[in-house]
């Protein structure tokens, strides 16, 4: 989910404010804030910017203001909150109430709010306690996973994991599994081919272009052959639709192939799901030639499918190389530079392919999960290894290595520092704060692979209450990972960790004579 821009006008103690989040991009962002009222930065709206995000989206705050409270006291109305978020762009107001949303350009606002709310929630795939557990760390973290015992661990993974979502969305996860298993096998493909060329690639050091490299040069442009490329994708995946439904056969047609097959007379115990026909009892003649048109209908379906299938397998073009080796080849450039090239590209296509593995096994194990008894119990035990894995993988930013964590089948967590075992209750405030932080990331990941929900900026706010130097220096190298691929908002009245975001971007909130303004 990606958050373009935020802006709100009379809300809290701002009179209007205008935040474009994709100029941050990937990276470090500090929010700091300079109270001339009261002295200090408390108090001077800091964490309106993220209440705004959460009003906007979901029509609720996260301290859980009434109107009134959310209200600028100054103007006493005309509140408005402007979300652009993916293709949708949501207006909320109060002092008056309503709700307008368009997506792709299209207004979708309904007459009611909460419909209207329904539709903002189903589009974007997440809710409010989603976005919280998914987006938000620190003083507003709504989960406490090491306090609660067994039973409530097992209810927040269900929680975390939306099992009733996944129950329904089954057959989506089949699709999303395959499609990944297809991207994975095209990627090992190439990292075949990339291996193979950069193997050539060193023998011929210092070489210029082929001539059969140079042909293709002068005998394509770089956009033909991405057309090529993409007109072939869409094909092949229209071939591996009509694949999938000709190996689905509805349970219609397999009843009705053996009550042709056993004949008029045979017993029958079935209903159409399609018309509604009951068969129980013997066949009679008018059945059997229903059972007859059901089965004569399907198969000139499935030729239909095959005659499509074969036809756009004749539409297929052999492409003259990859998009990749055109760019290489266009440039003239040497071997020694598409050398260089290659091996970057290499190493893209196998951080994606290990993504996406990691991505395809997750999404696995609901697979596998769907035809066991106990289910969810089994969901819990076979998401614990990801869990342990996710956990210790954060631990060992934020503690350099020092704690380690794993839970059992039953989720009671086994935690050793230094290698010795500890219970979580005599860890110090610090050792707990990294902890539960790490935790809270392991669940994150969950979220993020499980549901699909995962968002382009991340709010740690005072996550560095309880940590020492050391500590916050563990929590910098876990902020640098991930702003990698985020944009991560910091929070914060710990001088050492202030003192760390004095080099990254900045977003100061001032607020003077009772109003914020951002510069």
């Amino acid at each position: 989910m990606k958050i373009h821009s935020i802006s709100f006008k009379n809300f809290y103690s701002y009179h209007e404010a205008d935040l474009d989040l994709s100029k941050y991009a990937s990276g470090l962002v500090g929010i700091e804030g300079i109270n001339k009222d009261s002295g200090g930065s408390n108090g001077a709206g800091k964490s309106v910017i993220l209440e705004a995000i959460v009003f906007a989206l979901f029509g609720r705050t996260i301290r859980k203001s009434n109107e009134a409270a959310m209200v600028n006291v100054q103007a006493k109305r005309g509140m408005e909150v402007i979300i652009k978020v993916e293709d949708m762009v949501i207006i909320r107001k109060r002092k008056p109430s309503s709700l307008n949303v368009w997506i792709a350009g299209e207004e979708r606002t309904q007459a009611h709010a909460s419909t209207t709310q329904e539709i903002i929630e189903q589009h974007l795939g997440v809710d409010y306690k989603t976005f919280m557990s998914a987006a938000v760390f620190g003083q507003h973290s709504t989960v406490d996973f090491l306090d609660a015992n067994p039973d409530d661990k097992r209810k927040i993974i269900n929680n975390f994991l939306n099992l009733s979502y996944i129950f329904d969305k089954k057959a989506d996860i089949k699709e999303r599994r395959s499609s990944m298993r297809a991207k994975i096998r095209e990627n090992e493909v190439l990292i075949n081919k990339l291996n193979t060329d950069i193997a050539k690639y060193e023998g011929m050091s210092g070489q210029s272009l082929t001539e059969h490299q140079a042909a293709i040069v002068r005998s394509y442009t770089l956009e033909q052959i991405i057309d090529m490329r993409s007109d072939n994708w869409g094909k092949e995946r229209t071939i591996s639709s009509y694949n999938d439904e000709i190996r689905s056969v509805p349970s219609d047609v397999r009843n009705a192939r053996k009550a042709v097959k056993n004949g008029v007379g045979s017993d029958q115990s079935w209903t159409c799901k399609s018309c509604g026909t009951k068969f129980d009892g013997k066949l009679t003649q008018e059945q059997y030639d229903h059972c007859v048109g059901i089965v004569d209908e399907w198969e000139d379906k499935v030729k239909s499918f095959k005659d499509h299938v074969k036809q756009l397998k004749k539409e297929l073009k052999r492409l003259p190389c990859t998009v990749s080796e055109y760019q290489k080849w266009s440039s003239l450039s040497p071997v020694d530079g598409i050398l260089a090239d290659s091996r970057a590209e290499l190493e893209e296509v196998l951080e994606l392919n290990y993504q996406l593995q990691d991505k395809y096994d997750m999404l696995g194990f609901w697979d596998k999960a769907f035809s066991e008894k106990g289910l969810v119990r089994y969901v819990i035990r076979t998401v614990r290894d990801y869990l342990n894995d996710k956990c210790n993988f954060y631990l060992a930013y934020l503690t350099q290595g020092q704690v380690s964590l794993t839970f059992d089948d039953e989720l009671v967590e086994n935690i050793e520092v230094v290698g010795r075992e500890r219970h979580y209750i005599s860890l110090s405030g610090g050792e707990k704060r990294k902890v539960n932080l790490a935790v809270m990331l392991a669940l994150q990941s969950i979220l993020s692979v499980s549901n699909g929900t995962e968002s382009n900026v991340l709010f740690f706010d005072e996550v560095a209450e309880n940590l020492d130097e050391h500590g916050i220096r563990g929590l910098i190298d876990l902020l640098y990972e991930l702003r990698k691929d985020k944009t991560v908002f910091v929070i914060t009245h710990n001088p050492h960790l202030a003192s760390h975001m004095e080099s990254h971007k900045k977003i100061t909130i001032t607020k003077e004579q009772g109003i914020s303004t951002i510069s």
